[in-house]
């Protein structure tokens, strides 16, 4: 029944709609299963005959003590998930905060990202906008909606682990660099890689859409899957919904690197 729902919100009113009642769809689903399953069970269990009145009496108070208690456990089970992940959004009042990288801006042109990369980043969207030549000034957007299995690779693929990959030695920076973009306060790490002539800063944030925050980078080790996800838990991130900003510049201070970031940033960059 919930997939035949499902599939006719998104038939008859889109598959945004379709989107905003699954949890929900799953929930009452689940609600109405315990309910149908106790009635069953209440039912079947009339037929049943004790063989004395003394004995069904005991026997049915044992049986409404177990009943109660197996009542509020199940009560439990599915009230107290929901109140913890809703606690914690509530907690975040910039919440379901996206990003969209605009292109077209000055003299930034739209580049054209490897299939290969799409596909180990396994995101939504990947998008990159570039100026000044090959490696001269960078930015990138890869972006996964609602799905917490594919948004792991975030959590794979972040410059600490991708630089070193193609063969630059990287150095992360005290920070965070935090600015606002289109209202949303933004947590930026920060790093460098390359030498001399080719030295690069490189800014970069891991953004949970659905808390509408920076996540701390490096935090989780994906490595154990069990971990991972019970850290998502305890952080409130029941949803997928994330993005990877980068950006990356060939200015050769901090100083001046943080400058262009606040300069370009805002320009880029717009919430969704």
């Amino acid at each position: 029944m919930r997939t035949t729902v499902l599939t006719w919100l998104a038939a008859v009113h889109g598959p945004e709609v379709s989107e905003q009642w699954h949890d929900r769809a799953g929930a009452l689903e689940l609600a109405a299963t315990l309910v149908l399953v106790a009635l069953l069970a209440w039912r079947a269990s009339r037929r049943v005959q004790a063989p004395a009145a003394v004995t069904r009496s005991a026997t049915w108070s044992g049986e409404a003590w177990l009943g109660g208690v197996w009542a509020m456990a199940a009560a439990v089970s599915l009230v107290a998930p929901e109140a913890w992940y809703r606690w914690h959004e509530y907690k975040q009042p910039g919440n379901r905060v996206q990003w969209e990288l605009h292109g077209n801006v000055g003299d930034w042109r739209e580049i054209a990202v490897p299939e290969r990369t799409k596909e180990i980043l396994n995101a939504s969207i990947v998008r990159g906008l570039a100026r000044g030549g090959a490696w001269g000034e960078l930015a990138l957007l890869a972006r996964w909606d609602d799905d917490v299995a594919r948004v792991a690779a975030a959590d794979l693929h972040d410059p600490t682990i991708c630089v070193p990959m193609a063969g630059e030695e990287f150095f992360a920076l005290p920070g965070p660099v935090t600015l606002e973009v289109g209202g949303v306060p933004v947590d930026f790490s920060i790093g460098r890689f390359g030498e001399g002539s080719e030295m690069r800063h490189l800014f970069y944030v891991h953004w949970d859409a659905w808390l509408g925050r920076s996540a701390e980078i490096g935090s989780n080790s994906i490595g154990d899957v069990a971990a991972w996800r019970l850290a998502r838990v305890s952080e409130g991130r029941r949803r997928g919904d994330a993005s990877y900003l980068i950006f990356v510049t060939r200015e050769a201070t901090r100083e001046g690197a943080e400058a262009w970031l606040r300069e370009w940033a805002p320009r880029l960059l717009a919430p969704k």
